[in-house]
């Protein structure tokens, strides 16, 4: 996207223009790299995948600690998307979709997965203000730091 992340969805006339996906761009074209030696891809892909990683610094960090958190904007581009600035839409960018650990509904009752309530707005660790969730992922900060990695060799 111009502002320099990669969306969350996308189809022939929509795409998510609040959230993006897990970070894993770098470490996959390190891996083909490492594999193939072909520099031409690495050239082709550097720049956005460098931009992608600056967007979650600048738009994603959470303070005190400074790592990355899940989140999803509001920005005059997602006006189409029901999720946007959601708490919803911010677990989406985790790559778990409808998973039940970013969620209030209890692990043992397998069906508020399916209803409709799932992840009520007012989620634990979601702050409808910033749009963010207010917890930081172990998971989601490893592939971040990964991401990092892959892009400074």
């Amino acid at each position: 996207t111009p502002q320099g992340f990669v969306p969350n969805g996308a189809a022939a006339s929509w795409r998510s223009w609040d959230r993006t996906e897990p970070p894993i761009g770098a470490k996959v074209l390190l891996e083909m790299y490492s594999r193939w030696g072909e520099v031409w891809i690495v050239e082709a892909c550097f720049d956005e995948l460098l931009a992608w990683n600056n967007w979650f610094w600048r738009r994603r960090r959470l303070e005190p600690l400074g790592m990355v958190c899940l989140g999803s904007d509001l920005n005059p581009g997602a006006a189409q998307d029901p999720l946007a600035g959601t708490h919803i839409g911010a677990t989406l960018e985790s790559g778990l979709d409808n998973s039940p650990m970013y969620c209030d509904c209890p692990p043992s009752n397998a069906s508020c997965i399916d209803s409709d309530d799932l992840c009520p707005e007012d989620g634990r660790f979601f702050n409808a203000t910033t749009r963010h969730m207010e917890s930081y992922d172990v998971g989601f900060n490893s592939m971040y730091l990964m991401e990092s990695e892959a892009l400074a060799v």
